[in-house]
């Protein structure tokens, strides 16, 4: 499935993004893994999901439009253990 789990720009900085994704994370189950994509320029996100265990795991070069040209997308991946909390 895919989700797009975004903060609203005033809402920032609140901990709502990782509460939001720790319950989603939460809500999982048992599937095993998880796996996102992220602008590379999103250096707060990828710091979040680093915070929460994802690793760097791949790149997507030049995958998203912008207005000076084309963006790279990390990938991250995180290992969830039964319950869905990371090991």
């Amino acid at each position: 499935a895919m989700v797009d789990l975004r903060v609203l720009v005033s809402e920032r900085r609140q901990g709502l993004g990782r509460q939001l994704l720790w319950a989603s994370l939460t809500a999982l189950g048992d599937v095993g893994a998880v796996e996102l994509e992220v602008r590379s320029s999103n250096v707060a996100a990828r710091a979040l999901y680093k915070s929460l265990g994802f690793s760097e795991t791949g790149l997507r070069p030049k995958y998203y439009a912008t207005p000076d040209g084309r963006e790279d997308a990390i990938l991250m991946t995180l290992t969830l253990n039964h319950g869905g909390s990371a090991t």
